[in-house]
Parts: C-alpha cells; structure tokens; sequence
C-alpha cells in the first residue's frame, strides 16, 4: 500500500476507501491490509480455497483496476505533498 500511495501521490482516505472498494465493492468495512492478506492467501497456489473455482481475482489484475481508477483523479483533487506530510505529522499528535 506504501508503494502504490507513494507512486500515485494519494494518501489516506483517498487511497484506502477506492482500495476498499476495488476489493469488495463497498466503500466502508473491514481493514483493508486484512482483506488484501486474505486475498494474496487465496491467490496462493498451495491453498485450501479453489481460486478458479471461487472466481478469485488476482491482487496484481484489482491493483492495475485501482492505479487505472487513481491515474483518472484529476491532479486538483489529489493531496499534495505538504497537505498529506501535515496529516500525518496531525495523526501522530492524537
């Protein structure tokens, strides 16, 4: 997740909530780095779920969805360095 907010400048709400809904379709729920260690175990070769089966899409083929999706956000509507630098220094003093 690190990498791809880095690589698309978008942070916060603004990554998690389109990551969230290009996993499950909804734009609230479970923690997103949970739902992703569910789906790269499901993508797994060796494991119990049937990925075929199941029709289990790939992490790789929702993360090119989801940077298609962040590379379509016009630039005035993506945080800039400071505003995402100030969220963060505004997170670590709650």
């Amino acid at each position: 997740m690190k990498s791809v907010a880095k690589e698309m400048k978008v942070k916060g709400k603004h990554l998690f909530h389109p990551v969230r809904l290009a996993l499950t379709g909804e734009m609230s729920g479970q923690d997103v780095t949970k739902q992703m260690s569910l789906l790269a175990l499901a993508s797994e070769d060796d494991t119990a779920v049937n990925a075929e089966a199941a029709d289990v899409v790939t992490i790789e083929a929702r993360m090119e969805k989801l940077k298609g999706f962040c590379d379509s956000i016009p630039e005035e509507f993506r945080a800039s360095k400071q505003v995402a630098s100030d969220d963060a220094a505004n997170k670590s003093k709650d």
